[in-house]
């Protein structure tokens, strides 16, 4: 049973995030899957066009959101960079600034927090 309920808002999704890793055959490739297809709703983008080396401003978001948030999830740096095509560095980079880029662009918080609710709706379902 999944203790997702009990915990709080930032702490649940975490910890449900692990034991959907540890706990069940879900592989990186299906919570990768997941996200994408989470990050492309709310920012009303392809998933194409999320790992495309488009630099518009609403494709760039949407890539930080999913980078974000495979991360928070448990994904490994190098299999973040593989999936989106580019250096380990430049997934670093976007994770250190991600804040700084949330505090500033409020669609772009919107849109995280989107997400952000799919995926915890999806790890309460799969956990």
């Amino acid at each position: 049973m999944c203790v997702c309920k009990s915990l709080t808002r930032g702490a649940a999704y975490l910890f449900c995030a692990a034991s959907v890793f540890n706990n069940s055959a879900m592989t990186s490739s299906e919570i990768i899957e997941a996200v994408m297809e989470a990050a492309a709703e709310a920012t009303e983008t392809g998933t194409r066009v999320i790992t495309s080396k488009s630099r518009i401003r609403e494709t760039v978001d949407a890539r930080h959101i999913a980078i974000k948030t495979m991360y928070d999830l448990g994904v490994y740096v190098p299999r973040i960079s593989e999936y989106m095509g580019i250096s380990e560095r430049n997934v670093h980079y976007v994770l250190t600034t991600f804040e700084e880029r949330l505090r500033g662009n409020t669609l772009m918080r919107s849109n995280y927090e989107a997400v952000r609710n799919k995926m915890r709706k999806w790890i309460e379902k799969n956990c």
